[in-house]
């Protein structure tokens, strides 16, 4: 039986259902990664300044404490913002924002699985982007999905993901950007409105984060439909 595809005025109205309490919730899990950086690159940038200071250190042993530094931001930031999309995956079974799963890849012993599927994406965005923009955006799209899945299906390796994340993407790419520009309307006239004073670039800055937070609950949404649609197809 055909199944219709959810519509983008459907999507937003689930999002916008899930309360003002939830979302501010997640808006406060969306900001723990960026904390956790900057925390890092100010305790990384003081200690090695006084280290470099007092004890004398070369610019080779400068340069290893930074790379250690990177490594630790890898290693912690990328999996915790994986998390967050867990967060909004997890919403459809819950109907909660769960802090805690923001650790999924810890827990799930995702980490290096994580920075993989990150790092790898990332080169080929940039190889799009490069190439043209049309296929960046494309391939943008068809990633879209990716973390969930890789969290959804934890034996699936990282390439599987990928292919699996571009097969559930068909269908929901034009969607998922009209959605993301619709969204985007709403900081681009603040921007407009409200620049060059302090307030409006606060009052930018936290649409920004809602925005945010409203487009990756979205995907969950988007996720979930995808998923019931191809079990369709399959039946």
């Amino acid at each position: 039986m055909y199944k219709e595809r959810i519509s983008v005025f459907k999507v937003l109205s689930n999002v916008i259902s899930i309360g003002a309490g939830n979302i501010a919730k997640f808006v406060l899990a969306m900001l723990i990664p960026s904390l956790v950086f900057f925390i890092i690159c100010l305790f990384s940038g003081l200690i090695t300044g006084s280290v470099t200071i007092l004890s004398g250190f070369s610019i080779g042993e400068v340069l290893l404490c930074i790379i250690v530094y990177l490594v630790m931001i890898f290693a912690i930031c990328i999996p915790l913002s994986v998390g967050t999309y867990y967060i909004a995956r997890n919403y459809q079974d819950t109907h909660e924002i769960v802090f805690s799963d923001i650790l999924v890849c810890f827990k799930k012993n995702m980490v290096l699985k994580s920075i993989g599927l990150s790092l790898l994406m990332t080169i080929i965005l940039i190889v799009g982007y490069i190439l043209l923009v049309i296929p960046g955006v494309i391939l943008t799209y068809m990633f879209i999905f990716a973390f969930i899945v890789m969290i959804d299906n934890p034996k699936l390796g990282i390439l599987e993901v990928i292919s699996l994340s571009a097969k559930l993407s068909k269908g929901y790419k034009l969607k998922i950007f009209g959605y993301n520009i619709l969204l985007g309307i709403i900081p681009a006239l603040v921007y407009v409105l409200l620049r060059g004073s302090i307030v409006g670039i606060l009052i930018y800055f936290i649409i920004c984060l809602v925005i945010s937070a409203f487009n990756l609950l979205g995907l969950g949404f988007f996720y979930m439909d995808s998923l019931d649609w191809l079990q369709n197809q399959v039946k």
